[in-house]
């Protein structure tokens, strides 16, 4: 439960850029897992999101690989985050000429 809401706010900060993130089941197993230490609780769990979740996306968003619209799914493979890129609709801005 903490590791979803811990990649929920994740998430809600990337909206703000009009992308969509979705992680799944199996990623917020694996994040549970690796991240959960029972002598310091969350805090590890915090530092795992953003090694290999947020500092990935943020260089692929940085290089322009993710567009305002896209939906971006966090998934494991062979026990490695991956993540998969569905471009969304271009946003469309209307003008209206005087």
């Amino acid at each position: 439960q903490i590791a979803r809401l811990e990649v929920n706010v994740v998430a809600q900060r990337l909206t703000d850029r009009k992308v969509t993130l979705v992680v799944t089941d199996a990623a917020v197993a694996l994040i549970a897992k690796e991240g959960f230490d029972p002598d310091f609780g969350a805090r590890p769990l915090r530092r795992l999101i953003e090694r290999k979740v947020e500092n990935p996306l943020a260089r692929e968003i940085l290089a322009g690989a993710y567009q305002a619209g896209d939906v971006v799914t966090v998934d494991v493979v062979d026990g490695e985050f991956t993540f998969t890129r569905k471009a969304g609709e271009p946003e469309v801005v209307e003008a209206t000429v005087a």
